[in-house]
């Protein structure tokens, strides 16, 4: 798997922020804890029938790109940081899997769905299918960077590979690649939610899906 082309260098919004626009724009809620969930019943009208009824999807329609900002944001290193000053692996393997399922919502574009209605879907990970971790030790107040795209798509499941970079005398250096396979459900978490399928924008995209 080869990573896509992030376009032309600029300022990307955090996890945080990213996290915010999930949750508000998506989901239709702010983030916390609900003991009473609400009732969205009403969003399985929306959920298609087949792929035909949504539009292919290439891979740099997903593609996405956030900051964790260590370099700046003390009270993000205390969570990040371990007492002896490394970074917290384990930490950073729960943002991939955050950031994987927001990936996916990147993907999934249906024309049924109003404009300002949230997603009649529900993403769930399956299994992270692999983590290939590099010689790099990454540094406790520098930023971290982390993208990825879905690479792969059944009728209600997604694959998608996200990395992680850190930027090290003016270059990012690689700290690890995961991928992850999610399922796509209905909101009511009973049957399977039909996702776009995935076509080659060009011949970069054609090698990666070729490889599987």
């Amino acid at each position: 798997m080869s990573e896509l082309p992030e376009g032309a260098p600029g300022n990307f919004p955090s996890m945080n922020e990213l996290k915010l626009n999930i949750a508000r724009k998506m989901l239709g809620s702010d983030i916390g804890y609900r003991p009473i969930q609400q009732d969205r019943s009403h969003l399985l009208k929306y959920l298609p029938k087949s792929q035909a009824e949504l539009p292919p999807r290439s891979m740099e329609d997903s593609f996405l790109v956030g900051i964790i900002p260590l370099s700046k944001d003390k009270i993000l290193q205390d969570k990040y940081v371990t007492f002896l000053g490394h970074v917290r692996i384990g930490r950073l393997l729960e943002d991939m899997d955050i950031f994987a399922v927001m990936v996916c919502y990147k993907h999934i574009v249906n024309p049924k769905l109003p404009e300002n209605e949230v997603f009649p879907y529900s993403l769930v990970t399956v299994l992270v299918d692999r983590i290939d971790f590099t010689d790099y030790v990454p540094k406790s107040n520098e930023d971290i960077k982390i993208s990825g795209h879905v690479s792969w798509v059944g009728k209600s499941s997604m694959e998608v590979v996200v990395w992680l970079e850190q930027q090290m005398s003016g270059v990012w250096q690689r700290v690890t690649r995961a991928l992850f396979l999610l399922a796509a459900r209905d909101v009511n978490n009973v049957g399977a939610g039909i996702v776009n399928s995935i076509i080659p924008a060009n011949e970069r995209e054609k090698q990666i899906l070729a490889g599987g």
